[in-house]
């Protein structure tokens, strides 16, 4: 792997890697960064809360990990302002990170945002008060060695051969387009998505990994029609330490729900799966699975009932299991349920949150 880039959203993002004993949560930069070879790429699709990215560099430097050279952020990319943030804190409805990404893209496509490149060139940006680009040309001198165009950037290492991973943030059910409008993020989270935020060619697209939990979770407001009764959701919420990176609120738990699984793996064209937290699972005499709805609804909503199908649990602790072999029978059988259902091969086997405990297959 070569290059590392985000495509959409922003500082709503909490990818969390454990790293040398530390648990990081990554907000803008590419989680692939730790690795000292990798550029990570910001790319024009997202919108950037810039005293929190530079927050970020800082605390990632202080860890050891130096990103100088080697993150590179779109001159396009939009930029999440201080009265974004204060509006998006009004929200009731659909209970946001609070984080002002839905009215920094509002503003994007309202042609009243603010890019990275106007920050520097102010003298010709027409559309915005001068107050405002005086405010952040501020930030000119911290943001310079990483501005240029990644677009380009990008273009020449397809033509070079070199190995690109695109990484999404929020879910497919999280799309502006194809989610569970409106309790949906403000950006396309898809496949499709990546063309657009990163801009590259579809056909620059050799291969799509689709990441899923072993059960579901949703943070926020929002319908979650497989959502567990509160003890066993309450349980496996604390083993699964289900907690927003971001926001720290507790995510809303739920059985794996394999009739949106399978539109979200037709949707982003998946050719294979990698699966997350199935160490969760264990100590569950019982283990159901959505497999369909007794109404033919095209949205979800909590008032649908779902059809499940129960699978035996497992009690044996499979937490840094790295083969498959040594998985119990019952996980297994879990997993080829899984697979059978979706038409698609699970290559990847989270097996608890350190990075080395996964099952490669």
């Amino acid at each position: 792997m070569d290059i590392v880039a985000r495509f959409q959203g922003g500082a709503n993002a909490g990818h969390t890697v454990v790293w040398q004993g530390n648990e990081i949560a990554f907000h803008h930069i590419p989680s692939g960064i730790i690795h000292n070879h990798i550029t990570g790429i910001l790319g024009p699709g997202m919108v950037v809360e810039i005293p929190v990215l530079l927050d970020e560099i800082r605390y990632l430097k202080g860890l050891g990990i130096s990103v100088d050279g080697r993150l590179k952020i779109d001159w396009r990319t939009h930029v999440v302002r201080a009265d974004h943030k204060e509006e998006d804190a009004k929200d009731k409805l659909v209970g946001t990170t609070k984080r002002g990404i839905g009215p920094a893209y509002r503003d994007k496509y309202g042609r009243k945002g603010l890019r990275i490149v106007d920050i520097f060139y102010p003298q010709y940006v027409d559309h915005l008060p001068k107050e405002l680009l005086d405010h952040y040309t501020k930030y000119c001198d911290a943001l310079s060695p990483y501005v240029c165009d990644t677009v380009e950037l990008l273009h020449d290492a397809i033509n070079e051969g070199k190995s690109i991973l695109a990484e999404g943030a929020q879910g497919t059910l999280l799309d502006i387009g194809f989610g569970t409008y409106p309790y949906v993020t403000a950006s396309h989270t898809i496949t499709g998505g990546t063309c657009i935020g990163l801009g590259i060619s579809p056909k620059a697209i050799t291969e799509v990994i689709g990441v899923f939990k072993a059960y579901t979770t949703r943070v926020g407001n929002g319908p979650l029609p497989t959502e567990l009764e509160p003890e066993l959701e309450s349980s496996l919420r604390e083993r699964g330490r289900e907690y927003g990176a971001t926001t720290r609120r507790p995510r809303r738990c739920g059985w794996l729900d394999l009739h949106w699984l399978k539109f979200a793996v037709k949707l982003n064209g998946v050719d294979k799966l990698a699966i997350t937290k199935l160490d969760v699972l264990t100590g569950l005499p019982e283990i159901k699975v959505a497999v369909g709805y007794e109404e033919e609804l095209p949205f979800m909503t909590d008032d649908a009932h779902p059809i499940y199908v129960s699978l035996k649990g497992w009690n044996t602790d499979i937490r840094g299991v790295k083969k498959y072999s040594e998985l119990p029978l019952n996980a297994r059988r879990y997993l080829k349920f899984i697979e059978d259902t979706l038409e698609v091969p699970i290559k990847w086997i989270s097996t608890g949150p350190e990075r080395d405990a996964i099952i490669l297959r």
